[in-house]
């Protein structure tokens, strides 16, 4: 309450203070002079039929509007009511001793009431817009705040079941695969050794397979690097994995003088090219990825392009990816809103895709 009443009282005092104010006073001063002095209309033949006009049809103090229009226009609504109420009060004298019935004193108090009306339903009508962008933007927030809780929550898991993968289940596949090698016959002399040697010695191979796929899921979960070395060791090793085993030219050029980067923004810009490599992997029939990181004085930029097919590019929704299955780009996009970056993808059929995204200079560390 103390606030509004602070706010009101700073602008009644800006409002005085400004000459808009008393050019309007000036207005309303000199309309008023006009409807009071009737020697004018001897002079003013136009004004005589103006009043006239006003007289029929039961709309004295028209002239008010001037005015209330310009106070509207420099002052908005509160300007536009402080207007309002000085004009009405000063006609008001007048439409009463002009009203000759009851019907048209209502009449004319009517037509006051109608600019006062709308500038009320304009300005209610403006505050109910600004509550719905209001709630819009909270709503926005807390969805994206959601979000970000989801993807840290994803994150931690991710990071606990491949600690879990490589500590435990690929550490006892191992121990499984020596006591398997222990048990094998050096020197097989019967043909039933032999075949004790061969079923050993292909549950073997089959534990260490097996054990192979964890460690490779489990680096594709949070891979050890990431942490220990940062984002850019982190992303060559991305490329390197990308060129062994999908046989993809995939290299990763940085420019620019590179800085630190907040360890929440690594994984997160970790994610978006892991995302974008793996898009290139399964989609892009490409054989060639350029991951550039460009370090500028007020952006972090990250670049992937492909020379694949391409696709054709057009408006869509998070809905509308969401049920044709793309939740590459979904993630790619909820990654850099959270980031408040920018994203641009660019691409078209044949001539491959250009994924961008820009950072502001917060997310790196000073």
């Amino acid at each position: 309450m103390r606030l509004h009443r602070a706010r009101v009282s700073e602008f009644f005092d800006g409002m005085v203070h400004n000459a808009h104010f008393w050019i309007i006073i000036a207005i309303i001063a000199a309309i008023s002079f006009i409807y009071y002095n009737y020697w004018l209309n001897e002079l003013h033949g136009w004004f005589w039929g103006y009043s006239l006009l006003e007289l029929r049809y039961d709309t004295i103090g028209s002239l008010y509007l001037i005015p209330i229009f310009y106070a509207t226009f420099v002052f908005w609504w509160r300007g536009a009511v402080i207007a309002w109420t000085l004009s009405f009060i000063s006609i008001l004298p007048h439409v009463m001793y002009y009203s000759f019935s009851t019907v048209s004193l209502v009449s004319n108090i009517s037509y006051a009431l109608v600019p006062l009306a709308i500038v009320i339903a304009i300005n209610a009508e403006l505050r109910w817009r600004e509550g719905e962008r209001q709630l819009l933007a909270q709503r926005e927030e807390e969805r994206q705040l959601y979000i970000q809780e989801v993807l840290k929550a994803q994150e931690n898991e991710r990071k606990r079941i491949a600690c879990e993968l490589h500590d435990d289940s690929i550490q006892e596949l191992l121990a499984i695969a020596n006591k398997a090698e222990g048990l094998l016959v050096r020197n097989p002399r019967t043909k039933d050794d032999i075949e004790l040697v061969r079923g050993t010695k292909g549950i073997e191979d089959r534990i260490l397979n097996v054990s192979h796929n964890l460690r490779s899921l489990s680096l594709e979960l949070r891979p050890d690097i990431l942490d220990t070395m940062g984002l850019l060791p982190a992303l060559s090793w991305l490329a390197s994995r990308l060129k062994q085993e999908h046989r993809i030219n995939a290299s990763v050029i940085i420019e620019g003088v590179q800085r630190e980067i907040r360890p929440q923004t690594e994984v997160m810009v970790f994610r978006i090219v892991q995302e974008a490599l793996n898009n290139v992997r399964w989609h892009a029939d490409a054989s060639k990825v350029i991951v550039t990181v460009s370090f500028t004085p007020n952006l972090l930029k990250i670049n992937i392009k492909d020379n694949g097919k391409g696709f054709l590019l057009s408006a869509t929704t998070e809905t509308k990816w969401i049920k044709e299955g793309h939740f590459g780009i979904l993630g790619i996009q909820q990654r850099t809103k959270l980031l408040n970056g920018t994203l641009d993808i660019n691409s078209q059929p044949g001539r491959g895709t250009s994924v961008s995204i820009e950072l502001p200079d917060y997310h790196m560390q000073r």
